[in-house]
């Protein structure tokens, strides 16, 4: 370098020159900034709906004529809430209408990202009354999977590549021969399932946790996952010690508020030894393989569910419900096939309950 910056210099000169200077345009003539802090202490602070919807109305017409996509959808987003708490308030359908229809021009004007997908997919339930339809049955084990299964459709999309490299990443991540790779896979593929799915990260955690409530059943799995090839060619004492802990503290939180906790060991490895089986307890095991089919089957229901759904027509997407649900499981599915294995899960147990 020898502090020499004087060719540097000429070229940043010569680069700043041929940037166009910036000006100020004067803008008091279009602040809504006013209205906006109106509208928002009218919607959540005094819920005057009427100031609300009418202040949010300015900032909604002052962003359209900008032409500003992601501003305008938040301020028609916040008016078209306004409309309908203050139609569901005086009872005027026309009002909740109002709202629907303020509410799908600024989804329309958004474009495809994630968040426009699923405003697009609430109008759709809103408009085809479809909670009203499956009010009774929505906590069922099959209703919550085929929710997950629109959830990700509505971010992913049905066009393009996300959806296939969402795919990609969890399978390769159920292969994985790494500790850290394999947590984010149980990680996606419970959350895909249906459960809430977390890696807790407190000392002595789980690697991963699967917390789901089905209709009457309420259950918790927790996974410790052994899939790094070590010298020990078997699960010992020591990892089934592990799993035991973590069921025990598991089952401790929320064994009382009604769970029905179940503790897993899934791995590579085929054998266990002989201190291990006598300390097993309630901790079962399951193999990586195991795991992978069930990954599988689910994969092929949502790819099969995918390619007749739609964003826009909720009357395709109850049709296609209608004819995935007959393949899912009853509710308490997993708990069963748990209970079911005296110390390995088997493909069979697995899938036993997953229809073809």
């Amino acid at each position: 370098m020898k502090g020499d910056f004087g060719r540097y210099d000429a070229d940043l000169d010569q680069l700043m020159s041929d940037v166009p200077s910036f000006q100020q345009e004067g803008n008091s003539d279009r602040d809504v900034s006013k209205d906006e802090v109106i509208g928002w202490a009218a919607l959540f602070g005094s819920q005057n709906y009427d100031i609300a919807q009418e202040r949010f109305g300015r900032c909604w017409e002052h962003a359209k004529k900008a032409n500003l996509l992601e501003i305008a959808a938040l301020h028609g987003w916040h008016r078209a809430k306004a409309l309908y708490l203050d139609g569901r308030l005086r009872q005027d359908e026309g009002a909740v209408n109002d709202a629907l229809a303020v509410l799908e021009e600024a989804v329309k004007r958004g474009g495809k990202s994630s968040w426009f997908n699923r405003m697009r997919a609430s109008i759709g339930r809103a408009r085809g009354n479809e909670h009203a339809m499956n009010a009774v049955a929505e906590q069922e084990y099959a209703e919550i999977l085929i929710r997950s299964f629109d959830d990700h459709l509505e971010r992913l999309g049905t066009s393009g590549s996300r959806f296939e490299k969402f795919l990609e990443r969890i399978d390769a991540a159920l292969n994985a021969e790494n500790h850290s790779g394999y947590q984010e896979g149980l990680e996606q593929f419970g959350s895909l399932l249906g459960y809430q799915a977390r890696r807790p990260k407190h000392a002595a955690a789980a690697d991963c946790v699967w917390k789901g409530d089905f209709g009457n059943s309420r259950e918790l799995l927790t996974f410790e996952a052994k899939v790094e090839h070590q010298p020990s060619s078997e699960i010992t004492h020591s990892d089934v010690g592990q799993a035991a802990a973590q069921y025990n503290r598991a089952h401790g939180e929320y064994g009382v508020k009604g769970y029905a906790v179940r503790s897993l060991i899934v791995t590579h490895l085929e054998d266990i030894s002989a201190e291990g089986r006598s300390a097993l307890g309630t901790v079962r095991l399951i193999s990586k393989d195991v795991v992978l089919a069930l990954w599988h089957r689910a994969q092929t229901l949502i790819t099969s569910y995918r390619s007749r759904w739609s964003l826009d027509d909720v009357g395709a997407r109850r049709r296609c419900a209608t004819q995935i649900r007959a393949k899912l499981p009853k509710t308490g599915w997993l708990l069963r096939a748990v209970d079911g294995a005296e110390t390995w899960i088997s493909t069979d147990d697995m899938l036993k309950e997953w229809n073809e």
